[in-house]
């Protein structure tokens, strides 16, 4: 049995799940197939973009009006990866 981490990731300006575990042909088509990830060179793991199923990825208000509403979405958005 393989193990696989999901971990937080920011990649090109967007908020996303990295998936990694070591190289296996069986895994690398599953995740890209079943889940629809795609491959990150730079981060060397697949990944699938954080959605709305699991986190808000906009917060519902304006970052230079309100920033201890800011801190308190952020810190809701962080508990949802623990959710994973």
């Amino acid at each position: 049995m393989q193990t696989v981490t999901l971990k937080p990731l920011h990649h090109r300006g967007q908020e996303c799940i990295g998936i990694y575990f070591e190289n296996s042909s069986k895994l690398n088509g599953a995740i890209r197939k079943g889940a629809g990830a795609q491959w990150s060179q730079t981060h060397k793991c697949w990944y699938v973009p954080l959605s709305g199923k699991i986190g808000d990825t906009d917060p519902p208000f304006s970052e230079q009006t309100d920033p201890p509403k800011l801190t308190a979405w952020q810190v809701h958005k962080k508990s949802c990866f623990l959710m994973l």
